[in-house]
Order: C-alpha cells, then structure tokens, then sequence
C-alpha cells in the first residue's frame, strides 16, 4: 500500500547525476511494532539541459523524451519499532 506524503523538495547534482528527494508522512499508530518502507524508483528519461564545448560555451538543450519513463519497486526495508 502506497502512502502518499507530503512532498518536501529535492536537489541534485550535475556532475554525479544524483537526485535526492523527500516526503513527510504523518505520525505513526502508537501501537505499530514495526514500519515498512518500499522504495520506489522513477527513471525518467526526458532530457533536458546544456552542452558544454571544450571553451567552457554553454548551449541549450530542447526536451526530448528518448525513451519510455520506467518505475520499479525494490525490496521492503523493515524497520522494528520497540
């Protein structure tokens, strides 16, 4: 069951590629013994950005969609709640 949070931001890094976001959820039922997160993953592959030549001359990209966006689950990290 997905749990929709509330949506916090994100950020990322140009050079890595890496995208860091966030939700907030709610307070947990007093009486949970453990939580269970499922990560989700979203691969988009809309392109969007600059080109950089070897002058350091940035040009703009145009939006592309190259291929088909793709999402996949990974396994459930549980985490007991004493």
């Amino acid at each position: 069951m997905f749990t929709k949070g509330k949506a916090m931001g994100g950020h990322g890094h140009i050079a890595t590629g890496i995208i860091n976001w966030s939700k907030t959820f709610g307070k947990l039922d007093e009486k949970a013994t453990r939580l269970i997160v499922t990560p989700r993953v979203y691969y988009s592959t809309n392109t969007i950005g600059v080109s950089i030549d070897e002058k350091g001359n940035e040009t703009k990209l145009e939006p592309m969609q190259i291929n088909e966006d793709r999402e996949f689950l990974l396994d459930d990290i549980v985490i007991e709640l004493n």
